[in-house]
């Protein structure tokens, strides 16, 4: 018994020495008492505050070179990677010579962008393609020829259609949104002549004097999937159907509904379309130039650009040419 006792003695002060070489000999912090029990119970005792972190050290400035990953010192790239770092130094600690060294570079930064932003301007000066007041009206003058072409080329498409379609209205006579929506739909035939026929679901009219001609359902329902009101239908005989609109709908939007509708079906094309409701198609470079078609080569790449830009941007109501 006391040879394993001794053994098992031997054993601890081994491992015990053991953890003492291993940790540079200084003592746990999450000593229990049973560990400790010698020195009694210092409840008050104050645990041993951390030490401190090491001052935040500048970012080593590279010459970068040949073979190097760094960037060199001041361009893009190596503002990317060490501005916030300077900034950061400065606010961990702000010296007089931290915070104007950030702001230095801050300032150089700036510099450069301003310096592109105003060759991007000339760029854009020089280059039809790249000057969106060609492609979208941006001043008054401009926003008003837009606006009075698109009004114009709008009421020609709406007449088209109005002319070859006709329009199911589906009301209730206790619906009130039906009656509010008896006024858009009369501005409506007015403005563009579309045929209405107000179908009743219940079999009453409306009496308000809004739409006395109507039907009753006879089927018409069923067939387009009406169940509420009120809900709008296009029709184009002789057999097409298209669902319209359902609840209350200003003058406005059933234009837009009508004419969106009526690209869908196909019953306009995608050109009456464009001048009928944003004047003039935006033009794409990504549809007269593909990836396939380009080399891995900066000047190669900017020549394959200006070809494929030649004849873009003419054509709007205010540039002509496209």
């Amino acid at each position: 018994m006391r040879a394993t006792h001794r053994l098992h003695l031997g054993l601890i002060l081994l491992l015990s020495a053991a953890l003492t070489h291993a940790d540079g000999g200084q003592r746990l912090q999450d000593e229990s008492f049973y560990d400790d029990q010698a020195r009694g119970w210092f409840w008050h005792e104050a645990r041993p505050s951390p030490a401190p972190a090491p001052p935040a050290q500048p970012p080593v400035v590279s010459r970068g070179g040949e073979g190097s990953n760094e960037p060199s010192p001041l361009s893009a790239a190596w503002f990317r990677l060490h501005l916030d770092s300077y900034r950061d130094l400065a606010l961990d600690n702000p010296t007089p010579e931290n915070v104007e060294r950030y702001q230095l570079l801050q300032r150089y930064a700036m510099d450069k962008a301003d310096r592109f932003s105003q060759v991007w301007t000339d760029v854009v000066n020089s280059n039809p393609l790249l000057d969106e007041s060609n492609e979208r009206p941006r001043t008054a003058l401009q926003k008003r020829t837009v606006s009075a072409l698109v009004r114009a080329a709008r009421a020609a498409v709406l007449a088209k259609i109005s002319n070859e379609t006709g329009m199911w209205y589906f009301f209730r006579s206790d619906c009130p949104y039906c009656h509010r929506q008896n006024e858009p739909l009369l501005l409506l035939q007015r403005l563009h002549n579309f045929t209405i026929l107000p179908i009743s679901l219940d079999g009453m009219g409306m009496g308000d004097g809004a739409f006395d001609d109507f039907a009753v359902n006879d089927g018409h329902a069923e067939r387009a999937g009406v169940s509420v009101t009120p809900t709008l239908i296009l029709v184009k005989p002789p057999n097409q159907i298209e669902r319209l609109s359902v609840g209350l709908k200003t003058t406005d939007d059933i234009e837009d509904l009508i004419l969106d509708t009526a690209r869908r079906a196909g019953w306009i094309s995608e050109t009456e379309f464009t001048q009928a409701t944003q004047g003039v198609a935006p033009t794409y470079l990504t549809d007269r130039l593909s990836g396939e078609q380009l080399e891995d080569d900066p000047d190669a790449l900017l020549l394959a650009l200006r070809r494929a830009s030649e004849g873009i941007g003419g054509g709007t109501p205010w540039v002509s040419g496209r």
